[in-house]
């Protein structure tokens, strides 16, 4: 089941906000209403759970101390796999994956390809 936290959510935002004014669309309108259709669409699959600070501290030289709360709501629900494209704060890898307390850290494509979604190719 997957899951995401306001931490998620927030971080979410704040990307495709950034991305969204950098191509200077602008319309404040169509953001919204964009982005209100996705929440519909993302919630109907999403569970929600909201871990506290103070935030587990990760792996050993953790890069990212904003990347904390992702790391604590995975361990808070007992994930087994982490999706993000943003690699460089991946734990360190470890028989050519990377892996750490028991969860994997992947990207989007790679989770696709372990669950079998070979429709997205």
């Amino acid at each position: 089941m997957p899951y995401w936290s306001p931490w998620i959510i927030g971080e979410l935002y704040r990307v495709l906000m950034w991305q969204w004014f950098e191509d200077k669309r602008g319309d404040y309108a169509l953001c919204a209403k964009l982005s209100n259709t996705m929440m519909e669409q993302m919630s109907a699959y999403f569970l929600v759970a909201d871990p506290k600070p103070p935030f587990d501290q990760g792996w050993p030289n953790f890069q990212d101390i904003n990347d904390t709360p992702i790391w604590s709501l995975a361990k808070m629900i007992g994930a087994n796999f982490v999706v993000s494209n943003n690699t460089r704060h991946f734990p360190p890898e470890d028989n050519g994956k990377r892996i750490y307390e028991g969860i994997e850290y992947v990207t989007a494509r790679q989770f696709l390809d372990i669950i079998g979604l070979e429709c997205f190719r």
